[in-house]
């Protein structure tokens, strides 16, 4: 259990530091952003973060299945966002 701990809090720390490859925005306010990084993720996953319009976060892992992106987030929740949805990040 400490060793899950220490992975998710090196992953929230790090979130920053991870290049941002696509994200995803809805009208509400939350991004979803994906990583080209591993991150905690095994296999072919890769890291993704989940920001709520409060600002709050929760990292994942994340793989394109077809046509849709599929998210596992270590909160357990998980989802399935379709590809044309995300689009390459806005740059100040």
């Amino acid at each position: 259990m400490k060793y899950l701990l220490s992975l998710l809090m090196f992953a929230a720390f790090n979130v920053a530091a991870q290049p941002v490859v696509e994200e995803a925005r809805h009208p509400s306010g939350a991004i979803i952003q994906l990583h080209n990084e591993k991150g905690p993720c095994v296999d072919q996953a890769k890291l993704a973060t989940f920001f709520y319009p409060d600002k709050k976060k929760v990292q994942g892992c994340w793989k394109t299945d077809g046509a849709v992106v599929m998210v596992a987030w270590f909160d357990g929740d998980g989802g399935a966002i379709p590809v044309k949805f995300f689009k390459p990040p806005e740059t100040l």
